[in-house]
């Protein structure tokens, strides 16, 4: 039988071992900007912080200005346009390694091979220029574990555990996936158990059952049945230290593409899939790059074809509990200061439903609107590639850095204002404080921390559906940030 499929249940793993333009000085919270100042002083709000010293603090800006065009019927406030500056990405990207990722797809290349071909051609494309990448795979093996196995003793005395090196054995009356197996209860009802398999000598996609036979493989590709060499049952690393080290450091591309490429021709699929630590090293990982290059911002992207089913936490006995577990790690680190966002791209046929609502949920508790799918059945690799662009453009084009003040002036968060231009239409983007109230506008930003709250923001944030719509436009939007003039908000 073809091997398709190389996962253990979670049941039998937990049997081994069982994430208007002027102040409001009349109000209190310190939001609208306090008390007017003298021409060139600075005036309050924000706890000091936000936009720059209004040079003419006595204009008013035109009632218009709130919900559309600049122009029109009296005196606008003064102040200093910039062009707006997208924030610089880096890309820190968790690759799945385990080894189902030798499955099939629809052209008979396996899920492994197009998914780094997809990440080669990413890293070689013109348009990743000046984009940071970084790279580490799941499962990371422990010390001393072999990376196969013939039998429980060389797994043993590494505290590798079992050798998975059986699987459910076909049946005339019925037709299953590939799986590996721990016992018999872990194969189907029409398997007669769980025993040794083979790898047929002239055809290594095709699994045998009857083991050292000369011509055990006669009726697929020929040749002999020979053992095949397992998998430590224990064989992955559960320490999120070790995924938070980078096989490939974050660097930008080009510079970065020869270790990238390189790492990526040398990586062998292997053991199961232990999401858990793989994802909170990976946060944990751009949170320390994104502090060390705090004009820069780092984001995770999980690439899978499982769900997890290693280094699952203590009492998770469900694939269903280990999903909310990673779910809760990445919500985490979406929380996290820096705020760390997490992309999921998924590798599935498209009946694994159960697979897809679940990657959905670790997506949105990651920051992004929903997990991407790449239809096994179909090009992997061209998918693949489609949804790195996609995340790379939505990453670039709707996030910005924080504005610079003009030499001896004191940048204040909240004299800060967004212009969107397509054509000869300009409108106002309004500042909403936080991504909870970008469904109150139309269009949208926030600062990625809460300046009133005393934090320093790092970024600009454009509300998701107003990206949408800068996205739509294209090269036909320009942004610009004013400076000077009281943040506009919504009525």
């Amino acid at each position: 039988m073809r091997i398709t499929k190389g996962l253990v249940t979670i049941a039998a793993l937990h049997a081994l071992a069982v994430s208007a333009c002027s102040g409001d000085s009349n109000r209190s919270d310190g939001v609208g900007g306090g008390a007017a100042a003298p021409a060139g002083q600075s005036g309050g709000g924000l706890g000091g912080g936000g936009g720059i010293d209004n040079p003419d603090p006595n204009t008013t800006l035109d009632a218009s200005i709130g919900n559309g065009g600049l122009g029109g019927g009296g005196p606008a406030c003064a102040g200093e346009t910039q062009v707006a500056q997208p924030i610089e990405v880096d890309m820190y990207v968790m690759l799945d390694r385990s080894g189902s990722m030798l499955g099939l797809t629809n052209d008979g290349t396996t899920k492994w091979d197009a998914v780094r071909t997809a990440l080669i051609a990413f890293a070689g494309d013109p348009a990743s220029a000046g984009l940071g990448v970084g790279l580490q795979y799941f499962p990371i093996g422990k010390p001393d574990v072999p990376m196969t196995c013939l039998n429980d003793v060389e797994c043993d005395a590494a505290e590798g555990g079992l050798c998975l090196n059986t699987a459910c054995a076909p049946s005339a009356i019925g037709n299953f996936d590939f799986t590996l197996c721990i016992t018999s209860d872990d194969c189907p009802l029409a398997s007669p158990g769980c025993v040794p398999y083979g790898i047929c000598e002239l055809d290594e996609t095709f699994a045998c059952f009857d083991v050292d036979n000369p011509d055990g493989c006669a009726d697929v590709s020929g040749g002999a049945c020979q053992a095949a060499r397992g998998e430590c049952s224990a064989f992955a690393s559960c320490l999120v230290q070790d995924y938070a080290t980078p096989a490939v450091p974050i660097a930008q591309l080009p510079d970065n593409q020869s270790a990238f490429v390189d790492s990526l021709m040398a990586a062998q699929t292997t053991g199961l899939t232990p999401t858990p630590p793989a994802i909170d090293g990976a946060i944990e990982r751009a949170k320390a790059h994104s502090i060390e290059n705090p004009t820069r911002r780092a984001i995770v992207v999980l690439a899978t074809d499982g769900l997890p089913t290693d280094c699952v936490p203590p009492g998770v006995t469900t694939v269903e509990e280990a999903v909310l577990a990673v779910a809760d790690i990445a919500a985490a680190g979406l929380g996290s200061t820096p705020s760390i966002r997490t992309y999921v791209i998924g590798v599935f046929a498209p009946e694994e439903t159960v697979a897809l609502d679940n990657l959905d949920v670790m997506a949105e508790a990651g920051g992004s609107e929903h997990a991407f799918i790449v239809d096994a059945s179909g090009d992997v690799a061209m998918q693949f590639v489609a949804a790195l662009n996609e995340i790379r453009a939505g990453t670039l084009q709707c996030e910005l850095q924080v504005p610079e003040a003009p030499t001896g002036q004191t940048l204040r968060y909240d004299r800060v204002n967004i212009e969107l231009t397509a054509g000869t239409d300009t409108r106002n983007l309004l500042y909403v404080e936080s991504e909870a109230g970008c469904s109150g506008t139309e269009l949208g930003w926030y600062y990625d921390v809460d300046p009133a709250s005393g934090a320093t923001p790092t970024t600009i944030r454009i509300c998701p559906e107003s990206c949408t719509e800068l996205q739509t436009l294209g090269s036909q939007a320009t942004l610009d940030i004013r400076l000077g003039c009281a943040t506009l908000r919504p009525q």
